[in-house]
């Protein structure tokens, strides 16, 4: 076991594999650090039961790169002005908790991945071209309890199944509050505040989405679904909770 806390790093390198910290091993805790104009902020490759708790990451190429590592746990960190918050790839059961994701290209970027729970968390101020959650082939994925607002797009989801956004609230983004595309299935999302977001407030193309008790309004357009499957009764269209 290895305890990492209460360190600033900065202008590591720009190469693959550059990281302020590269996390070869496992069962590891990274607690109260800063990272500052690296390529990576932490890099976990091929390693599971790590920690990484009370950080902040700013001005980095991604501040957060899990590639291929399982039982990762995010807590009470600040992601700001990097090209990509967090990134998730080809990894699985991960646990981001009281975690935001701010003026980021993108926040939070899920590729090949399964089994997340994200809690608590917020995405806003995201690039306007780009956005709060990205998912693409990945699945099983909860996000409960977050905000993401004054993104491009607040989650986009591509080729991705079995995912539940559940009691959020998705506000002020610019394009779509949700994008959904690319052959989708068994996405849930359930008890939600979807409301201002400036175009259309849920987007869907050739996918299957479940819509239940949620608050769509105040948007151009509420829901816009193209060659899909689109339950959405049993919602409110213009009355808050």
């Amino acid at each position: 076991k290895v305890k990492i806390k209460n360190i600033t790093i900065q202008h590591s390198g720009g190469l693959n594999h550059n990281a302020g910290i590269l996390l070869n091993s496992s069962d590891n805790t990274i607690s109260h650090c800063q990272f500052y104009q690296t390529k990576s902020g932490i890099l976990i490759e091929n390693q599971s039961e790590n920690i990484i708790k009370n950080c902040i990451f700013n001005k980095n190429g991604e501040g957060i790169f899990l590639y291929h590592s399982h039982k990762i746990t995010l807590q009470n960190c600040n992601l700001y002005q990097n090209g990509l918050g967090i990134n998730i790839a080809q990894s699985n059961t991960i646990t981001i908790t009281n975690t935001s994701a701010h003026t980021n290209g993108i926040g939070f970027f899920m590729i090949n991945s399964s089994d997340l729970y994200i809690d608590r968390c917020a995405a806003y101020n995201n690039n306007d071209n780009q956005g709060g959650f990205f998912s693409e082939s990945s699945h099983h994925i909860v996000l409960n309890n977050s905000i993401i607002a004054h993104n491009g797009f607040g989650l986009k989801i591509s080729n991705s199944h079995s995912i539940d956004l559940i009691q959020s609230t998705v506000i002020y983004n610019t394009h779509a509050g949700l994008l959904i595309t690319d052959t989708c299935y068994d996405l849930n999302i359930s008890s939600c505040e979807i409301t201002k977001n400036l175009r259309i407030s849920i987007s869907i193309k050739n996918s299957n989405v479940s819509l239940f008790q949620n608050n769509i309004a105040n948007s151009i357009c509420g829901i816009y679904a193209e060659y899909s499957h689109c339950n959405a009764e049993n919602n409110w269209w213009g009355s808050p909770f």
